[in-house]
């Protein structure tokens, strides 16, 4: 199956999201070893203001997928 952080067809294993407490998904080893978040649960963090690391996740790219711009953090 594709793993819905990097996108490469691997097996997928059970795992938390660490930048939304509770959410849980599927991420392969290399994902997990890494500590790598779908790019969409870091936006979501983000304007949900929940208490996570999400600057940290964009400061640090550890989410696959183009930048994440404010317009995109900062609701209007």
């Amino acid at each position: 199956m594709k793993c819905p952080v990097c996108g490469e067809e691997r097996d997928l294993y059970p795992a938390e999201f660490t930048l939304i407490p509770g959410w849980h998904a599927y991420k392969c080893s290399e994902c997990i070893e890494n500590k790598m978040e779908p790019r969409f649960t870091v936006v979501l963090a983000a304007l949900l203001k929940v208490n996570s690391p999400y600057m940290a996740a964009i400061v640090n790219y550890s989410y696959y997928g183009p930048p994440i711009e404010a317009s995109e953090i900062i609701p209007v």
